[in-house]
């Protein structure tokens, strides 16, 4: 047995060597045949019955966010060659060869242009050879324009994109050091453009800016920084957006947009930082028709200051044709203070009393006697906001303006003694000090007051740690105006930024 045994477990380990090998033949075969397959079932995959259409909007949402360029030291992270190569597109191009073809070949993909060319000379030419090939790949579609130049290193970049201005449909131009004149080319070149946002920081213009003048489709445009009021196509501009933490000098130049606005036009002044401003102002008396005005300003001065400077700003303003005018503090810690006179003043020679429709006053200090003598003069008015100051070094007394005899003054009545007769919208930020019936009593009153039938909305943000309490009975009320369609309500928490 011992002498006879050896042989046998060596034929064993023969077969079973032989039927392992067989088994991993038959594995491996198995795995491909699965594979195949697969292969096969995916060619009925929904995903491959997707129109060509559909699949390229699809490709177009895995575009990344646009990155700001008022970073130039680059303290965020930031890859020029991925932006300029668009990588994101690539990796989808490499999953198969039906997807590489859609999106190689669909102009509207490789449509928005980012090029940051704020770096040293030899990145800005290798991101003109990858710039060079999305315009090569958007073929005639129009163009989205984001764009940062620094220093005399960018010129190359800039002319190459000029060339193809005539495609530009919105422009996203950031300049660091450099004089926007760069441009100068483009000029007439503008067929499609319709936005347009211009920043010059820390290299405001001397002389104004010309290049923009003619662009027939030009209607909304942001400026930073551009020092003398450029030049621009203004009767046909509807939204002129002007950002920067002005001084008195700057101060003037936004202003002096202010003349060349059309009746159509709104316009934002947003970053005013008032607190080192000195009066009074050496800002010249405007006179403009444009429709919507809004300021954006932060004072950390004390309230006489910020009454002031706002006060200063209303004496130089008359805008005959304004319908819309908004207030709007920076910060919910600086808080702004009525200028009750100028305003008075400001109100009347601008005819505000049969023009005004919407009036917007975010975090203003004012008394109810102030607001109720602002309001008895607005009878156009349709749309109000107004808010509590949240704001712990502001006196209990002017921080609460939404209050119970605020309420009652602004319920509608038929012998139209009530305040605002027309409005359609009321929007309040509120820390609720005020009685929950006499909200409802309010809208109410105001869903279908004499034979009107237009729909009331009603939004309340509260400004409190917790939740408010609403007696049951009034949001029952409340409930049944909205399902006959008579009220729009929200209530939601007021965002303070």
């Amino acid at each position: 047995m011992i002498a006879s045994a050896p042989a046998d477990l060596a034929r064993y380990d023969a077969e079973i060597g032989r039927l392992q090998g067989g088994m991993d033949r038959m594995l491996s075969e198995r795995v491909v045949l699965q594979e195949y397959l697969d292969k096969c079932r995916g060619a009925f995959s929904p995903v491959r019955q997707l129109p060509l259409e559909i699949l390229a909007h699809i490709f177009a949402f895995c575009s990344p966010d646009l990155i700001p360029y008022h970073d130039p030291d680059k303290t965020i992270p930031y890859d020029s060659f991925r932006r300029a190569a668009q990588l994101h597109l690539l990796r989808l191009s490499q999953v198969c060869s039906g997807w590489r073809q859609t999106v190689i070949g669909t102009p509207s993909l490789w449509a928005t242009i980012e090029a940051d060319l704020a770096t040293d000379i030899d990145t800005v030419n290798k991101s003109i050879l990858l710039l060079s090939r999305s315009f090569e790949r958007s073929a005639h579609h129009p163009l989205a324009i984001h764009v940062a130049a620094i220093d005399g290193d960018a010129a190359r970049g800039l002319e190459v994109l000029a060339q193809q201005s005539q495609r530009w449909r919105s422009a996203d131009i950031f300049m660091y050091h450099m004089n926007a004149h760069s441009l100068s080319s483009i000029k007439g070149n503008l067929t499609l453009l319709e936005r347009l946002y211009l920043n010059c920081r820390d290299h405001p213009n001397i002389a104004p800016i010309d290049i923009f003048e003619f662009a027939p489709k030009l209607t909304r445009v942001d400026l930073v920084a551009v020092g003398a009021t450029p030049v621009l196509p203004w009767s046909q501009l509807r939204e002129i957006t002007v950002y920067s933490d002005f001084d008195s000098q700057d101060m003037v130049g936004a202003f002096g947009i202010l003349p060349h606005c059309s009746s159509e036009c709104s316009v934002r002044l947003y970053g005013l930082n008032t607190s080192d401003w000195r009066m009074p102002m050496s800002v010249r008396p405007v006179n403009s028709q444009l429709r919507s005005l809004a300021l954006k300003l932060e004072d950390r001065h004390d309230s006489r200051h910020c009454r002031q400077v706002l006060g200063g700003i209303l004496a130089q303003v008359t805008s005959p044709n304004l319908r819309s005018l908004c207030f709007r503090a920076s910060s919910i810690n600086y808080p702004l203070h009525w200028p009750r006179d100028h305003f008075v003043a400001f109100a009347s020679r601008s005819s505000l009393r049969e023009r005004l429709s919407m009036l917007y006053l975010h975090n203003m200090v004012m008394t109810e006697s102030d607001l109720v003598e602002c309001l008895s003069e607005m009878h156009a008015l349709l749309h109000l906001f107004i808010q509590d100051v949240s704001c712990s070094g502001v006196g209990e007394a002017d921080r609460m303006l939404i209050t119970d005899s605020l309420l009652q003054r602004l319920t509608w009545t038929h012998d139209r003694t009530s305040l605002v007769p027309r409005l359609s919208s009321l929007h309040v930020a509120t820390l609720f000090t005020f009685d929950n019936h006499l909200l409802l009593d309010f809208i109410t009153s105001r869903i279908t007051p004499g034979d009107r039938d237009d729909r009331f909305e009603m939004a309340v943000g509260w400004m409190t740690r917790k939740e408010p309490v609403i007696q049951d009975s009034v949001l029952t009320r409340i409930c049944e105006l909205r399902s006959q369609g008579k009220l729009h309500w929200r209530l939601q928490r007021y965002q303070t930024d």
